[in-house]
């Protein structure tokens, strides 16, 4: 074989080669291509799935809270509140009102109707169904008064024993030396600790012309009652009282607005039917200014 044909093939073989090279350079390519299309093609898949997964979670949750919100107000709408009843509660205008003290009655000589009749009377009147329990003791000193209202002879054996040390020889009335007699036949049973306490005692005496011996006495009294805030205290002092004005502050600086002097009130004497009911007729007034009352 000479020269030239060696050559010729040697060109021929390098064409081959190359020919060999190129078509398996574009084998590669295509194949490498088609790998690429089909990943991203998969990686689009997996988004669009993943979008729809979240939008359908989405749904899911607006779903479940807009049950949630749904059940809240069927809940709301389901439970209905327990209407109020007036029974529940027992306002203070509508607790028994307790009259103690003087009657101012003196035997019925001056009448018959008592100024806690005439009270309930007004009450029943303006609507107010209160009701007025009367543990007035007529004729009976402010003593016998605390005796009435469970205060400890004791106690009261001290008073006396005050009275007579300050009187210092001179003669003193039963009411400021001892009790009344007659006290025994008296019922201290008491149903009245939870009613609005009214006070009117001393113009018999029993407090050794002392304002401030009488103001410790009715507090002795209003202590025996569960309220110490709602309460009246009425004054009536007798005709042979010579301080008025000292009796009248002792009073007011005491017990404020819950006192009441009825000196000034009545037109008519206090042991008379008319002043009895112009008695109850100021108590009432009292009681409504300090708001005691409602349903007038």
């Amino acid at each position: 074989m000479n020269e030239n044909w060696k050559r010729f093939l040697g060109v021929i073989g390098c064409i081959t080669l190359a020919a060999l090279f190129i078509l398996i350079g574009r084998y590669l390519r295509t194949a490498e291509s088609a790998e690429n299309r089909q990943l991203e093609s998969r990686a689009s898949s997996l988004q669009t799935a993943a979008g729809e997964e979240s939008v359908a979670s989405g749904q899911g949750n607006q779903a479940v809270s807009g049950s949630s919100e749904a059940k809240k107000h069927e809940d709301s709408e389901s439970v209905t509140p327990a209407p109020f009843s007036a029974d529940e509660v027992t306002p203070a205008a509508q607790r028994a009102i307790s009259c103690r003290g003087d009657a101012f009655v003196r035997g019925n000589a001056g009448g018959t109707l008592t100024y806690p009749q005439a009270l309930q009377s007004i009450l029943q009147q303006n609507g107010n169904s209160a009701e007025v329990k009367d543990y007035t003791w007529d004729m009976a000193g402010s003593l016998s008064q605390l005796y009435l209202a469970g205060i400890p002879e004791s106690r009261l054996d001290e008073y006396i024993a005050k009275h007579q040390k300050n009187a210092d020889g001179k003669s003193l009335s039963d009411t400021e030396t001892q009790l009344r007699t007659d006290r025994s036949r008296k019922d201290l049973t008491r149903d009245d600790q939870d009613a609005i306490p009214v006070i009117c005692m001393g113009y018999s005496g029993g407090w050794g012309g002392d304002p401030a011996e009488l103001v410790e006495q009715i507090r002795l009294v209003l202590g025996t009652y569960s309220s110490q805030d709602d309460y009246v205290v009425m004054g009536y002092y007798s005709d042979g009282l010579k301080d008025t004005a000292g009796y009248d502050s002792a009073m007011t600086g005491a017990f404020g607005d819950h006192y009441l002097q009825l000196n000034t009130a009545l037109k008519h004497s206090a042991e008379s039917d008319e002043g009895r009911q112009e008695i109850a007729q100021s108590l009432y007034n009292k009681l409504n200014e300090l708001n005691y009352l409602y349903g007038n």
